[in-house]
């Protein structure tokens, strides 16, 4: 008889109409209350693998229908299919791990939803509500991209890969709020600690501030020499896009923040001396050093919820295992 439905369903349409309005809200309340009422990912693996009768980390209809059923939720053919497609957002007939946890989580809590907002209000430079390929090339510089590097790709195909990471309804090389927002609920999903996802997001997008274990780590700190002779260490609020022996917009981002620098003395890798500690740089001899690798950074301040996610979406060999990480790497 299901098979049937589904012939009919594929022929027809899909009757979306269910008895039970609410069906998805009682399936969420009966999943969390099995797995704990803050569903942490542990027990929500513990969830999915109790459904998941092959092993094989995704959840087929008649999986999702047998193990709801043991949960005691038995549904009919149209509620199971209704449920199902609120599941599987990428339409592929399959429930793999993200859009498990993505669909029982919900939405991102405020605090966290107003981080993602900051990040994309630091690429939405117009205030638009969407994000160009114009506004990515201010941030991201394709010409440290490995791929660039050894010729696989132009740089405007790095950028055009850069972007295509959020873009991922519309396909028109521009990012809408709704895109970006999508793309970090799927990463919030597999991540319990508030802090940790702030410190993430902070990291990865150079956003200054955080307190405790969310306080931001990534931002370029500088020696400031001032007009009256005195010295401070300064955290640059605003250095994404900065290249690292840039003084000079270096000291105007210091400017617009407060801070009058008569002098920047730049610490490690940003001085050309190759000495330790910081060492005072003027604009006169400062030289426009290779721009960092942006990718690089915002991978390497992300690298345990990548690779937490990746371990989670284990699948078939014959299914790709898409690894995400806090920015938009894409390797």
């Amino acid at each position: 008889m299901e098979n049937l439905y589904d012939i009919l369903s594929s022929r027809y349409g899909k009757d979306k109409t269910s008895k039970d309005s609410n069906v998805m809200s009682v399936v969420k309340a009966k999943i969390l209350e099995r797995c704990g009422a803050t569903g942490g990912i542990k027990g929500l693996q513990r969830t999915l693998a109790i459904m998941d009768d092959n092993g094989d980390k995704r959840l087929t209809k008649e999986e999702l229908k047998y193990g709801l059923r043991d949960y005691g939720i038995d549904l009919n053919m149209r509620e199971i299919d209704e449920v199902f497609l609120q599941f599987d957002k990428n339409k592929d007939g399959f429930i793999d791990t993200t859009e498990f946890f993505v669909a029982i989580r919900g939405d991102l809590n405020p605090r966290r939803k107003a981080l993602v907002k900051l990040a994309f209000d630091i690429l939405d430079k117009d205030k638009s509500g969407i994000i160009t390929i114009d506004e990515i090339a201010q941030v991201y510089d394709t010409s440290k991209n490995p791929d660039v590097l050894s010729g696989r790709k132009t740089k405007e195909q790095a950028l055009m890969d850069f972007i295509h990471v959020w873009d991922r309804t519309e396909h028109d090389g521009a990012v809408t709020w709704d895109e970006f927002e999508d793309y970090y609920k799927e990463i919030s999903a597999s991540i319990d600690a508030d802090d940790y996802f702030e410190l993430m997001i902070r990291n990865a997008w150079h956003i200054a501030g955080g307190k405790g274990a969310a306080a931001n780590s990534a931002n370029r700190r500088v020696l400031v020499t001032k007009a009256d002779g005195s010295q401070s260490v300064e955290c640059i609020n605003d250095d994404l896009g900065v290249r690292a022996g840039d003084v000079t917009e270096m000291k105007a981002r210091l400017a617009r923040q407060g801070v009058r620098a008569e002098a920047v003395g730049l610490f490690h890798g940003d001085d050309s001396t190759g000495g330790k500690g910081f060492g005072q740089r003027t604009q006169k001899t400062s030289t426009a050093a290779p721009a960092k690798d942006f990718t690089k950074s915002v991978k390497s301040s992300s690298i345990a919820a990548a690779a937490a996610i990746s371990a989670q979406r284990r699948m078939k060999p014959s299914a790709p295992i898409r690894s995400k990480s806090a920015g938009p790497t894409r390797r």
